[in-house]
C-alpha cells in the first residue's frame, strides 16, 4: 500500500523535486559564498525519501550537494581555496546523505507498521480493522447503488483441541491453511480476513441471498475436506448475514448479528451453516430435518461433511458463551 502510494504521482513530485531545487540553487548562488543556505537543500532531500524512496533521495542529496559547492565555483576558478572546495563537498554531501537514510528508514518503519496493523502475519490475511474499513465503505456504496451484499463469520470448531493436545504450531498450521482454503474458495472480489484467534470474516460484494449461500457451502466443504486431507477432525461453524436493504445499517453491527448466528450454530450442532436475511426478513430454509445422502458431501477418506442451513430468529442476538 505505502509503495503504491509513493508511485501514485511520481512524476509530478519529482518535477516539484526538481524545480525546488532550481530554485535554491538561484537562491544560493545569488546570495554568494558568504552566507549558507545549505539548510534548504534539506527539504528536498527529505520530501525525495519520504515519498519516492531510499535510491530517490540518495540521488537528490548527491545533485544537492554537487549543487551547493557549485555556487563557489570561483574560487576554483581562480585556483584557491581548492581543498575548502573538497572539504565542502565532502562535508555537504555526507550530511545530505545522512538525512536521507534518517528520514529513508524512518518511512520504512512506518511503513512495516501499517502492514502488520493492516496484515495478520499468521495467515496473510487483512485484520479486522481493515475489515470493518471495507465494510463500511461497501455499505454506504451499496445503500448508494441499492446492491445487497453478505457477511460470513467463520469459526473453527474444537480448535482449543488442537492447541492442547498437538501444540501452537499445529494450531498455526492449520490456521494458515484455513486462510488459504478460504481465500481458494470465496471471490477474487470478496475480502477474506482473519478477525481473531480462530475467527475469520468474508465481505461478500454485492452478493444476494442464493450466491452467498452456495459459496459458504463451498467454503464449508472446502475447507472440511482440506483440513481431513492433514488429518485434523475440526470443522468449521459459519453465521451469515445477507443485508438487502443496507442503508442505516452499520458495520460493527452486522458483523456482530454474524457473530450471533455464528455461535447459534456452535451451541446447535457445529459444522453448518445458518443464514439470516436482515433487516428486512429472516429466510426460512426448512425446518430441521434428516438430510438425505445427496446433501452429504464426502470428503478424502469417506467422511461425511454435513452442510446444514439452518433458520434463527432475528429478534435476539445472543451472547458468546
Amino acid at each position: 500500500m505505502a509503495a503504491s502510494r509513493r508511485r501514485f504521482g511520481a512524476l509530478p513530485e519529482g518535477v516539484a523535486l526538481a524545480a525546488s531545487f532550481a530554485l535554491i540553487l538561484a537562491l544560493d548562488y545569488w546570495n554568494g559564498p558568504y552566507f549558507s543556505l545549505q539548510i534548504l537543500y534539506l527539504m528536498p532531500i527529505a520530501v525525495a525519501a519520504w515519498r519516492l524512496g531510499r535510491g530517490a533521495a540518495y540521488a537528490c542529496a548527491l545533485l544537492a550537494g554537487t549543487a551547493f559547492v557549485l555556487v563557489d565555483v570561483d574560487p576554483l576558478l581562480h585556483g584557491t581555496h581548492l581543498y575548502l572546495l573538497a572539504w565542502k563537498a565532502v562535508t555537504s554531501i555526507g550530511v545530505f546523505a545522512i538525512v536521507a537514510e534518517l528520514v529513508s528508514r524512518h518511512r520504512l518503519a512506518i511503513d512495516r507498521l501499517e502492514a502488520l496493523a493492516s496484515t495478520d502475519p499468521l495467515t496473510g490475511l487483512p485484520t479486522r480493522r481493515v475489515f470493518l474499513q471495507a465494510l463500511d465503505g461497501e455499505l454506504a456504496r451499496a445503500a448508494r447503488f441499492g446492491h445487497p451484499l453478505s457477511v460470513a463469520f467463520i469459526d473453527l470448531d474444537d480448535f482449543k483441541k488442537i492447541n492442547d493436545s498437538l501444540g501452537h504450531a499445529a494450531g498455526d498450521h492449520v490456521l494458515r491453511a484455513t486462510g488459504a482454503v478460504l481465500r481458494n474458495h470465496f471471490r477474487g472480489e470478496d475480502v477474506v480476513a482473519r478477525i481473531g484467534g480462530d475467527e475469520f470474516a468474508v465481505l461478500l460484494l454485492e452478493c444476494d441471498a442464493d450466491e452467498a449461500r452456495r459459496l459458504a457451502l463451498r467454503a464449508l466443504e472446502g475447507t472440511a475436506r482440506a483440513l481431513r486431507a492433514e488429518g485434523s477432525t475440526v470443522t468449521c461453524s459459519v453465521g451469515l448475514l445477507t443485508c438487502r436493504e443496507p442503508r442505516g445499517v452499520g458495520a460493527v453491527a452486522m458483523l456482530a448479528r454474524a457473530d450471533a448466528l455464528m455461535y447459534s450454530v456452535k451451541r446447535a450442532a457445529k459444522s453448518a451453516v445458518r443464514h439470516e436475511i436482515w433487516p428486512a426478513a429472516e429466510e426460512a430454509i426448512g425446518p430441521r430435518r434428516k438430510r438425505p445422502p445427496s446433501d452429504l458431501a464426502e470428503a478424502r477418506g469417506g467422511a461425511p461433511v454435513r452442510l446444514r442451513l439452518e433458520a434463527t430468529p432475528a429478534s435476539r442476538h445472543q451472547r458468546r458463551a
